[in-house]
């Protein structure tokens, strides 16, 4: 494999990883706001499990 090649590969990776974590941040966000949008609202409350 040549240098700009390798080059090439690791800038795909670098990119495609990049995506990924943004997708991955952008899931949690909405899901946290929707959350606290359901609480606010009062279609979902907050419970603490009981451990037995």
């Amino acid at each position: 494999m040549s240098a700009s090649a390798s080059f090439r590969c690791v800038n795909i990776n670098t990119i495609v990883n990049s995506g990924v974590m943004l997708i991955s941040k952008l899931v949690t966000i909405t899901t946290m706001w929707l959350g606290a949008k359901f609480v606010i609202e009062g279609g979902m409350s907050i419970s603490i499990p009981l451990v037995a």
